[in-house]
């Protein structure tokens, strides 16, 4: 069914934002928003494998957390997170809520230039996955071999309500798996 006034509608954590154009059918909106699906229907699980010998801020979220680095580790796969939101740059998922026990590391205090396609991240509430090379003040665990979101080919594999569980892997698999699409 095409909508001529419905432009886009972007989910997030607790909303659905909905971009329009001209007269709005409120009536369709509340019908439709009927159907969206509840918090207890879970999206697609995806399985995300990261090298955590890659997470160049490993140690330091140990020491922040006061655990030891396989305990962060442990705790960062114990769970299965929901995407709430895309946003930041093109295809990175915002996942939560992680474990208490990691809950409440803060950002950098100077955000990288640099972060590489794949770091996988936390701060705060959340993890996330670096879709593309951008600026980042999140704190790296690790980083996975695939892609995650293209862009140039609209690429986007996980969306809002979706969930994704981290699998510890060792370099010879990382290396092995580098630049495989989710």
């Amino acid at each position: 069914m095409s909508v001529p006034w419905f432009v886009e509608a972007a989910p997030a954590f607790e909303t659905v934002g909905l971009y329009v154009r001209g007269e709005v059918d409120w009536a369709w909106v509340h019908e439709v928003a009927q159907g969206c699906p509840s918090e207890g229907s879970p999206g697609r699980l995806h399985e995300i494998p990261v090298c955590y010998e890659l997470g160049r801020d490993l140690s330091e979220i140990a020491a922040l957390t006061s655990l030891d680095e396989d305990e962060v580790v442990t705790l960062h796969t114990s769970v299965a997170y929901s995407c709430r939101a895309i946003g930041f740059s093109p295809g990175f998922p915002y996942l939560g809520d992680l474990p208490p026990p990691l809950q409440g590391v803060p950002r950098l205090a100077e955000p990288r230039l640099r972060t590489e396609p794949g770091s996988v991240a936390l701060t705060g509430l959340c993890t996330g996955i670096y879709p593309q090379e951008t600026p980042g003040g999140w704190r790296i665990l690790g980083e996975t071999p695939l892609v995650i979101a293209d862009p140039d080919r609209g690429f986007f594999p996980i969306c809002a309500g979706d969930r994704v569980q981290f699998r510890r892997i060792g370099m010879e698999e990382f290396e092995m798996r580098l630049g495989e699409h989710l």
